[in-house]
């Protein structure tokens, strides 16, 4: 009498399917300010001319840098000029509440120089996220004050 052989690779299928069900039903949700602030700078982004695109910005152009996701960081001038930088990557663990350094190659920050994000307490401790800057892209003057506005509120 022949003994048959049960196939066991279905049963290892089955915590795989559960756990890619259960992912199934996360979405990412945004706050009403956040999808304004977004919805702003990507206007922004999609309207600009070459010309308003830049590779470095001069350390004494800017006097805040805002984080606004883990792919877009705002620099805010007192002049009420702003720019917008696209990071190269997502940059994984870079939060609103962290704290930036910055390590860049001269007396600008450009593109390809780094920017370290620290949790809030001792810098040194605890780092957080390491980033690569990309372009810049200005803000045109008459939506920096709804851009700062839209910051707040987040």
């Amino acid at each position: 009498m022949k003994k048959t052989q049960r196939r066991r690779w279905p049963l290892l299928l089955l915590p795989l399917l559960a756990m890619m069900a259960g992912c199934a039903d996360r979405e990412v949700k945004f706050t009403p300010a956040e999808m304004h602030l977004y919805g702003l700078l990507d206007d922004i982004r999609r309207g600009a001319e070459p010309e308003e695109t830049k590779s470095c910005l001069s350390t004494r152009a800017y006097d805040v840098v805002e984080i606004v996701d883990d792919t877009r960081l705002v620099f805010l001038a007192r002049k009420g000029r702003g720019w917008i930088n696209e990071l190269r990557a997502p940059c994984a663990g870079l939060r609103r509440d962290h704290a930036l350094i910055f390590d860049l190659r001269s007396s600008s920050a450009c593109q390809m120089d780094r920017v370290q994000g620290f949790r809030p307490g001792l810098p040194g401790a605890n780092p957080a996220a390491l980033c690569v800057l990309g372009k810049f892209t200005e803000i045109p003057e008459y939506r920096v004050p709804r851009v700062v506005q839209a910051l707040k509120e987040l």
